[in-house]
């Protein structure tokens, strides 16, 4: 539905895009014109993500993403362009125009997240029901509480084949609103039945209160274990934390990051309301943006078996990357924090959170498992694998701490520890220097726009249609002046072309020139680039000379792209067209 261009521009002017953004980033620093925060899209140390608040735009120059108010909720929230407009109309107390069929579709996703809601208090319903008595024992097998069972609105999913499918039609659903909630599932006759059955079931519940997903458990040993829900226009599992919803409002500094939905209800049973666990697949760099932005602690308390002991090492890499504190609990005696409470109690899992290892500590004690200390060969190879983990570390404190304990472990002098990983660090910051400079020497990828797949093929010409038409968007009077000495034709960008198009025409128009409006038709790829010509161009002090030497490269990179000749004479035969008052604006 293309909305009406005056209710995005009131919109758009309603919704500070500082105000809109600080939700979710912290915008400490300012450069210039622009604002500056760690990117909440991708991992990073260095905030690279900017917003420019005269020109109501975001852009990270470390990702390429960027646009307006309305595409940062779209891609924050995981939300389509009319549910952004609607989450962003709510805000600030608008009511968005519709026609049928934007409301079709408003109308699908409403009745399916009506129908998933209904059917988590159909679930909760059944374990007062007789048939619910398997899940209730089991409930109270696990020592939970029904303050417990309400708050996460835990249930049990009947052992039939199509009460669940027939209770909500009862209600009033639709078989596709049923389906659009992965609540059933349909046989080779197009007959529906419930997808989940004789099983206890967890709402997933999103940040904004729906219920968007369901995980089912087992009530005893049979396979597979947890049946979640697949991924839908309601739902995409790697976007997702459980109890996100519950944890968003805890007053505690770190979150721990745990396995499973026991181990999450048992942590907030015992007053740990900061728990949250991924959802039937290891962490996601979307679910660490997520954390990213309620948290810079995290202790992760996954399972102590060798598959939780990979999810811990992968979740470290990925924390690492977006500049976490991290710790690790190292629950001995007990296989997960449900366990660990259940045979020592809270105040036990809070001396174990308090005094729980550094990522470090955690990787280093898993190197030490590896080797027999006691077999020379062995305990060099403990030395060598150690010290190269220890040359990671930039602090000199840590290192020789660290150096001290490796030293007792194997009887190698502290000394020659440390200026091994002293050696060993200075061949790294070498290489890495060395890395930096060959990118900085390589101008052409430096100028090369940061999406992935996306090349220019003349660098020279793109530089300066970028620059065109952020001197343009800045100051629409100047294309009065140079409509006729350039043509769009002759940009050698496709993208460059169709953006400097569009915003031409709104000025001849006389339409309004906010990002909301033109990223309406720009693809996401354009409106990124868009987005960065944005946050990026200044107007110098002698703006004139600089736009005809904008154009004049433009078309002199145009001509030569077409004739064999040497740049030479393509230069005089461009100026000679010039002072000659040609010109060639392609209409």
């Amino acid at each position: 539905m293309a909305l009406p261009e005056k209710f995005i521009e009131d919109l758009v002017a309603r919704c500070d895009i500082v105000e809109i953004v600080s939700r979710y980033v912290a915008l400490n620093k300012r450069t210039g014109s622009n604002l500056f925060g760690l990117c909440p899209f991708h991992n990073e140390k260095s905030p690279s993500f900017s917003v420019r608040p005269d020109r109501q735009m975001f852009h990270c120059f470390g990702c390429g993403k960027g646009g307006g108010v309305i595409r940062f909720i779209m891609d924050i929230e995981n939300l389509d362009f009319l549910d952004a407009v609607r989450f962003l109309a709510d805000l600030v107390g608008m009511s968005v125009p519709q026609d049928d069929e934007d409301l079709a579709a408003h109308r699908r996703r409403t009745e399916a997240l009506s129908a998933a809601k209904t059917a988590a208090k159909i679930f909760y319903e059944n374990l007062r029901t007789p048939e619910g008595v398997r899940a209730l024992e089991y409930i109270r097998k696990r020592e939970l509480s029904p303050e417990t069972v309400k708050r996460f609105g835990l249930g049990y999913s009947l052992d039939t084949w199509d009460s669940l499918v027939n209770e909500l039609r009862k209600r009033g659903f639709s078989d596709a609103a049923i389906l659009d909630a992965d609540l059933a599932s349909t046989n080779k006759y197009g007959k529906l039945y419930d997808r989940f059955r004789g099983r206890l079931m967890f709402p997933i519940i999103d940040l904004r209160g729906n219920v968007i997903a369901f995980g089912a458990r087992v009530l005893d040993d049979s396979l597979p274990k947890y049946l979640n829900s697949k991924d839908s226009f309601l739902y995409n599992k790697n976007r997702h934390l459980y109890a996100m919803n519950i944890t968003k409002k805890t007053t505690a500094k770190q979150i721990i990051l745990a396995e499973g939905y026991m181990d999450v209800i048992a942590l907030h049973q015992a007053g740990f309301d900061n728990a949250v666990a991924s959802l039937g697949t290891a962490l996601t760099e979307e679910q660490v943006n997520l954390l990213s932005r309620y948290t810079g602690e995290i202790a992760i308390a996954y399972d102590s078996d060798g598959p939780g002991r990979n999810a811990t090492e992968r979740a470290i890499g990925l924390l690492k990357k977006a500049n976490f504190d991290i710790k690790v609990l190292n629950m001995t005696g007990a296989k997960d924090p449900d366990e660990f409470i259940k045979k020592n109690g809270r105040e036990a899992f809070e001396r174990l959170l308090n005094g729980s290892a550094s990522d470090l500590e955690y990787k280093l004690s898993g190197i030490k498992k590896k080797y027999d200390l006691g077999v020379d060969d062995q305990r060099v190879r403990y030395l060598r694998e150690t010290i190269e983990s220890l040359a990671d570390v930039r602090s000199s404190v840590t290192r020789e701490i660290y150096a001290g304990r490796l030293a007792e472990d194997t009887g190698v002098t502290k000394e020659a520890i440390l200026a091994e990983i002293a050696r060993e660090y200075k061949k790294r910051e070498k290489s890495d220097k060395r890395k930096y400079e060959r990118a900085a020497m390589d101008i052409e990828k430096a100028m090369q726009p940061r999406q992935h797949g996306h090349k220019f093929e003349n660098i020279r010409s793109a530089t300066c249609e970028k620059a065109l038409i952020g001197a343009v968007y800045d100051d629409p009077s100047i294309l009065s002046k140079i409509d006729a000495k350039i043509s769009a034709d002759e940009f050698s960008a496709p993208e460059f072309a169709k953006i400097y198009s569009i915003v031409c025409q709104r000025i001849r128009d006389g339409k309004p020139m906010t990002a909301e409006l033109i990223e309406q038709e720009l693809d996401m790829t354009e409106m990124d680039l868009f987005s960065e010509i944005l946050s990026s161009y200044q107007r110098s002090g002698n703006a004139s000379q600089e736009i005809e030497d904008y154009i004049e490269t433009i078309r002199i990179e145009h001509t030569k792209s077409g004739e064999e000749k040497s740049f030479d004479e393509i230069l005089k035969a461009y100026r000679d067209k010039k002072g000659n008052g040609g010109s060639n604006n392609g209409r």
